[in-house]
């Protein structure tokens, strides 16, 4: 079921009705892209999303969760 759905199916609350409640305490910047040399040679393609302050709200805390997403392919190193 789409989060956007709000007809109520499935959902005491809409997620999308949720979301409303909740704002934003903290915007996200432009990625920082880098690669990372692994001790073998082998390059990791990194990009980092850093939280700063939505307009109004006070800087995010110095301590925050960290999502960490990898998508790994085939083929030939560079």
């Amino acid at each position: 079921m789409a989060d956007g759905v709000r007809s109520g199916e499935g959902w005491r609350v809409s997620p999308a009705d949720y979301a409303i409640t909740r704002p934003a305490t903290f915007a996200v910047g432009p990625p920082r892209s880098q690669y990372i040399t692994m001790r073998d040679g082998c390059r990791l393609a990194l990009d980092v999303y850093l939280p700063q302050a939505a307009p109004g709200s006070e800087p995010p805390r110095s301590k925050l969760p960290t999502i960490l997403i990898l998508t790994p392919t085939t083929g030939a190193s560079s």
